[in-house]
Formats: structure tokens, C-alpha cells, sequence
């Protein structure tokens, strides 16, 4: 099995904490409540990336004994993790409000101006229809005034 040591400067946050001392993998696994085979996976890949160094020691039987010493580099990398993706997702939420809130902005400015739009319509209209019905009367007084003199004529 591995045991795992920490890079050269591990950052300790907490030094008291369990995971601020060299442990085996199963005990992280316990600890974490993750699977022992998983966290190994984990592990090798933080190993890859050169966030945590692991070292094989033999246990008084001969057998390889595996363990975390750099529990906190692996913990602080997960916690960092998270917190990353915490940040970018509330990044893309307040850009996407951000977003929307200028749509708002743009439909409002929309409906403002075709609302002015609607009202010079209306007074066009209401003016063309006053036009309209006095051109009408005008129209209706010459009519009857030829039809008087029609009369008169007959």
C-alpha cells in the first residue's frame, strides 16, 4: 500500500486538525467518507499534479502499509475545489442576471418608444379624422345648398 507524504510547504490552515498529520489512505477514506479505492484514484491523480507526494512503507510483517501524509494538501485541494466551482457558478448566475436585467432594460426602452409611437398615431388619426368630418359637413352644406338652387331652378 502508499503511504503519502505532502508536498515540500504544505499551507496548514489548521494545525490541530486530522488531516494537518501524515495518515493512511484507508483512514482519509473513513475520515472523508469516501472509498478507499476512489480516494487511491484521487490521490494518484493530486500525486500526477504534484499537489502530494506519497511514500510506500513497509509494516512490521513486511507488507506495504498505505497512508496520507499530506492529508491537508489533498483536503485543502478539494476544499479549494469546491470553492472554485462555487465561485464560477455564482459567477455565470450574476453575469446571466446581469444579462437579463439589460434585456429588461432594452424591452422597456422598446415598449417606451412604440407606446410615444402610439400616441402620435392616435393624434394623427384623431386630427385626420376631425379633417375628414369637417371636409364631410362642408361637403353635405354644398350638396344641400346645389339640391336648394336645383329646386329653386325647377
Amino acid at each position: 500500500m502508499l503511504r503519502r507524504t505532502p508536498p515540500r510547504s504544505p499551507p496548514r490552515a489548521v494545525p490541530d486538525s486530522p488531516l494537518s498529520r501524515p495518515c493512511y489512505v484507508s483512514a482519509l477514506a473513513r475520515l472523508i467518507g469516501m472509498g478507499r479505492p476512489l480516494l487511491h484514484m484521487h490521490l494518484q491523480r493530486l500525486e500526477a499534479a504534484g499537489l502530494v507526494v506519497g511514500t510506500l512503507e513497509a509494516g512490521e510483517d513486511g507488507n506495504g502499509v498505505g497512508g496520507l501524509v499530506g492529508a491537508v494538501g489533498a483536503a485543502g485541494f478539494f476544499g479549494l475545489l469546491i470553492v472554485i466551482v462555487w465561485q464560477v457558478a455564482a459567477t455565470w448566475r450574476a453575469r446571466m442576471l446581469a444579462a437579463r436585467e439589460e434585456q429588461y432594460k432594452e424591452l422597456a426602452t422598446r415598449y417606451a418608444r412604440l407606446l410615444e409611437d402610439t400616441v402620435e398615431l392616435q393624434r394623427r388619426t384623431a386630427e385626420e379624422q376631425r379633417q375628414t368630418l369637417d371636409e364631410l359637413t362642408r361637403t353635405r352644406l354644398s350638396v344641400g345648398s346645389m339640391e336648394k338652387m336645383m329646386r329653386e331652378i325647377e
